[in-house]
């Protein structure tokens, strides 16, 4: 039941400590009313979506050989700049009616010397449902943050158990949580998908790549990345590791959306794409083997640009 909140209720009642036939059965009700729902969007044209990745930041304080976003493997690791996120996110925002779900992601988001403030404006702004904090809790932020994390109900952490390494880190955190009331959800017994490595060779196969585009569940994480909208953040990253790889039909530019009504038009559009010239350099999450999470390199990175 894409773009209609239904994804976001179920994960919520999920973790929410009810049992799996209590939310399951209530998820199949929550089920019908979303039906009627994205009936109701479809006659009104309310232009609704479940869920929007804001990319603020590729540092990150661990080098996960696997990683999705291909962290580990750029150049350099930086903050991108908030006021610039902060007008992105607006322009976005402008265009549609409501997103269920603002996802803060890095890298570690939390590292951003400005997290706090790219925060407060999503949890501020009436057209966005909840915010999602995503962290491999394996440092604790300060007290500024922890302030901020704490001063909205909007506000869910997602904590990532990738291995044993770090637990003790991980359970002072939670705890650091609990004493401020921060809600957050540990992700357990995680597990990664082999997408292939950045020196790989590309594929080229329309058809092959049409149909790993169709079953890769990343497609729903549709991100923004300094001014560019992508459809999953693995396209977004990219570019920044394959220097000439920037394909532009893989994204779309937001600073160049002169009003709403065009902005509205070509967000749909663009959210309609069927393949990316960016699956061409992954094996999708359907096809991929399975991996041990949080697999850290030990030596420098060593890549190809092509």
């Amino acid at each position: 039941m894409k773009n209609t909140g239904f994804s976001f209720k179920l994960s919520k009642l999920k973790y929410s400590g009810m049992s799996k036939p209590g939310w399951v059965l209530l998820g199949g009700l929550i089920y019908v009313w979303y039906a009627f729902k994205k009936l109701i969007n479809k006659i009104t044209g309310r232009f609704e979506l479940d869920y929007v990745e804001i990319f603020i930041t590729s540092k990150c304080n661990l080098r996960c050989r696997d990683c999705s976003a291909l962290i580990p493997y750029l150049d350099k690791m930086q903050d991108f700049d908030i006021q610039d996120a902060i007008r992105d996110l607006s322009v976005f925002l402008n265009c549609i009616d409501y997103v269920y779900k603002i996802g803060i992601l890095g890298g570690e988001a939390m590292l951003h010397k400005n997290f706090s403030k790219m925060l407060k404006f999503a949890c501020n702004h009436e057209k966005i449902g909840s915010v999602r904090i995503v962290t491999n809790g394996t440092f604790i932020p300060g007290e500024e943050i922890l302030d901020a994390l704490s001063s909205n109900t909007k506000i869910y952490v997602n904590i990532s158990e990738y291995t044993n390494e770090g637990m003790e880190k991980r359970k002072q955190l939670m705890k650091v949580f609990e004493n401020r009331n921060i809600k957050y959800i540990l992700y357990e017994n995680q597990q990664w998908s082999d997408l292939g490595s950045p020196i790989a060779p590309k594929t080229d196969d329309v058809k092959v790549l049409r149909k790993r585009f169709a079953r890769c569940w990343m497609t729903s994480c549709n991100g923004i990345v300094e001014g560019l909208m992508y459809l999953c953040g693995r396209s977004a990253f990219l570019p920044k590791v394959y220097k000439t790889l920037n394909c532009e039909t893989d994204y779309l530019n937001l600073r160049c959306i002169k009003n709403k009504s065009d902005g509205r038009k070509e967000i749909k559009k663009f959210l309609q794409k069927k393949v990316l010239n960016a699956c061409g350099y992954c094996n999708g999450t359907f096809e991929s083997n399975t991996v041990q999470p949080a697999n850290q390199l030990q030596t420098p990175n060593k890549r190809t640009n092509v």
